[in-house]
């Protein structure tokens, strides 16, 4: 029985320590085994059902397609039959593009298989602005020949529906690929990788004296630039005003400002985003129990997991929006975006009609342009004051602003909301309230199929789902009045005894057409009336697919496969200089320490002298124009500043830092 237990427990991802305290629990105080014993029974249990693990993902595959018709999925082989991409989404990720498909954000991660396959899921946002996976893929490598197959087969998945955006790295064959195959598709650059890239090579040129602005200004440029001029006016006037010489990385953002800068995407369809935080975070999701040493199949099962968890997520969101929220103001196109959205994008309209109050509109031409910037109060909290123009059209009831939120994010911005109050207009018109943001029951465009004809050709419980879900909203409407339900009624009476006829006198009908066109068609009307098969002939049956090789068990691969930054290399130093808690020496901790056998050896602590208080309340009180690293070391939280500030500080020459040391430690012996 604890073997059965332990093969649940491990199904479910639970540590060991966990499986034990259960285990202990059941037994009572005195087992005969230890967590050393469960982890080799859990190794023994994956070794035995991680054989022919792509054999096992094809036919979880099947039944999954079995069970829901609209499950697709697709293998990439080589010539030896070895498994080289994988790409799969269910109903629910196919029903999900048809209706928000319209931005992708798109992203790879690594160590979720033994294999060293790539997890490359495709992510978009639901109505309540929660991401949802469109489809999921492994991919061998990040070739453009790679990411072309399986752009392509997202395409031939999803009906041939392209995405109006797409967000990712700076990845060049990703870029390639999608050139060629989404063509028409807006891509755009993760800013926030950029950025980040920026402030770790530009860490010596911010640091500089003449330079303290630098950044703020920077950075704000980068940011809040409203067109396209401003943003190269004043990029090029950074030059002029600081001193960034050997700053090659302004050069770098500058050529490739027209694919990561907010204000050349503006008018693109990027709901609140800018960066791939999204595909980070659903990988991050996936990550959480997965490790390098899961076969696919049990990845599977995770899978299947996180898209049961999401499924419900938006079913408690679609019934949490079906109450009336807490309104903040008094103004009727509130209520409306209460009424007509989602909860969670009814809380980001609200957002924006607060910080409405925290500007002020000037009128340039009566009721048509106005310029709205930030009260003089809040103004003192910007880097630079910028004015917002906004245009009104009252006849139309049109009304546009230059930051462009409405086009980017669906939403009217706290601009236009501010120029509304001024002109006592409380009501918006329903174009306003796009139909992406709407909750279901207030959706006033009708779903449009698909899925794929050759796929509907080829299953019938596909067909019968699809026709099940347009009568159900045909009865829905025709339950309204009597007239309607009558309506609905004969009509369905009528097409029931067309249903009906018997097949020979199609045959009939048939035959007699042949006659008078002189063609023997027969056949082909006979196949006319014969249902299509449900179930295709799969190559698998005959051929048995091969998994990939097993990628290196122990130890890190010898080449480093990407670039460090400085950041990240001062975290991982300052993380690796750690003492045994037990006997107090480096290089090891309490795990591995080999004096355990002795006693623990106490911390040393430092007893401060009474007659030293007064230099240790100058050393508190030191000004804030000198730097004393030791105080910083003793009295801040945050060491890796401390090893940034010191490595921005000290100079490269090594053997000038070497002859002080030798110098310094010259004096104290003397």
């Amino acid at each position: 029985m604890e073997k059965e237990l332990i093969a649940t427990f491990n199904k479910v991802n639970l540590p060991d320590r966990k499986i034990m305290a259960v285990l202990s629990y059941i037994r009572g105080d005195v087992t005969p085994y230890n967590k050393k014993h469960i982890s080799n029974e859990k190794t023994k249990i994956n070794k035995a059902t991680s054989d022919n693990d792509m054999q096992q993902v094809y036919d979880w595959f099947s039944k999954k397609q079995a069970e829901d018709p609209m499950f697709f999925y697709k293998f990439s082989i080589d010539e030896n039959n070895k498994v080289k991409n994988i790409f799969w989404s269910n109903g629910t990720s196919r029903r999900y593009y048809e209706e928000f498909g319209d931005c992708i954000s798109f992203d790879t991660t690594y160590n979720t298989n033994k294999y060293s396959l790539k997890f490359a899921p495709i992510v978009g946002i639901t109505g309540h602005g929660d991401n949802c996976l469109f489809g999921c893929a492994f991919i061998m490598d990040e070739t453009t020949e790679t990411f072309e197959w399986l752009f392509q087969t997202m395409l031939t998945c999803m009906g041939g529906k392209h995405p109006k955006t797409i967000i990712t790295d700076q990845d060049l064959a990703m870029k390639a690929a999608i050139r060629n195959v989404l063509p028409d598709t807006i891509h755009q650059n993760c800013f926030f990788h950029i950025v980040k890239k920026a402030q770790e090579k530009g860490g010596r040129i911010f640091s500089l004296e003449r330079n303290k602005k630098l950044h703020d200004d920077l950075f704000d440029i980068l940011r809040n630039s409203l067109t396209e001029t401003e943003f190269e006016y004043l990029y090029k006037k950074l030059p002029q005003t600081y001193d960034v010489g050997g700053f090659r990385y302004l050069d770098d953002m500058w050529f490739n400002r027209e694919n990561f800068v907010p204000c050349y995407f503006k008018k693109h369809f990027f709901p609140f985003i800018n960066s791939t935080a999204r595909s980070e975070g659903t990988n991050a999701l996936f990550k959480l129990d997965v490790t390098p040493r899961y076969s696919i199949m049990r990845f599977m099962n995770e899978f299947q997991r996180i898209s049961d968890t999401t499924e419900k997520n938006q079913a408690e969101q679609d019934f949490e929006t079906r109450s009336m929220p807490w309104l903040s103001t008094a103004y009727e196109f509130e209520r409306q975006a209460a009424r007509l959205y989602n909860r969670k994008i009814f809380f980001k309209f609200q957002k924006e009609l607060i910080l409405a109050t925290k500007y002020e509109a000037q009128e340039l031409q009566k009721d048509q342009v106005y310029a709205v910037l930030k009260s003089e109060y809040h103004r003192q909290f910007e880097f630079r004051t910028r004015r917002y123009i906004v245009t009104v059209d009252l006849t139309q009831k049109n009304y546009r602003c230059l930051c462009c939120k409405f086009e980017k994010d669906g939403i009217i911005c706290c601009h236009i909301i501010k120029v509304l109050t001024n002109l006592n207009i409380s009501q918006l018109d329903d174009s306003y309230f796009i139909e992406r943001w709407r909750a279901k029951e207030r959706k006033q465009l009708t779903r449009q199929n698909t899925v794929p004809e050759i796929e509907i050709e080829k299953s019938r419980p596909l067909r019968h789902n699809i026709l099940s879900n347009k009568l159900s909203n045909i009865a829905s409407d025709g339950s309204r009045t009597m007239e309607t339900f009558n309506y609905v009624l004969e009509e369905a009476e009528r097409m029931q005894r067309k249903l009906n006829e018997p097949a020979d006198e199609v045959r009939l009908q048939q035959s007699q057409s042949v006659q008078q066109s002189g063609t023997n068609v027969l056949q082909d009307a006979n196949d006319a009336v014969r249902l299509p098969q449900t179930e295709s002939a799969q190559e698998s049956d005959t051929m048995l697919l091969q998994d990939p090789n097993n990628a290196q068990k122990r130890g890190r691969p010898k080449k480093v496969t990407r670039q460090i930054g400085i950041v990240e290399d001062i975290r991982s130093k300052a993380k690796s200089n750690f003492t045994c808690t037990h006997c107090r020496e480096g290089g090891h901790n309490i795990k591995t320490c080999q004096k355990k056998h002795l006693p623990p050896v106490p911390k040393k602590t430092k007893k401060r002298k009474s007659g030293n208080t007064e230099k240790h309340r100058q050393k508190v009180n030191v000004s804030t124009t000198t730097t004393d690293v030791t105080s910083s070391y003793v009295y801040s939280s945050n060491v890796v500043d401390i090893i940034m500030q010191e490595m921005l500080t000290t100079p490269i020459n090594s053997s000038s830092a070497s002859a002080a040391s030798k110098a310094k430690k010259g004096k104290v012996k003397n």
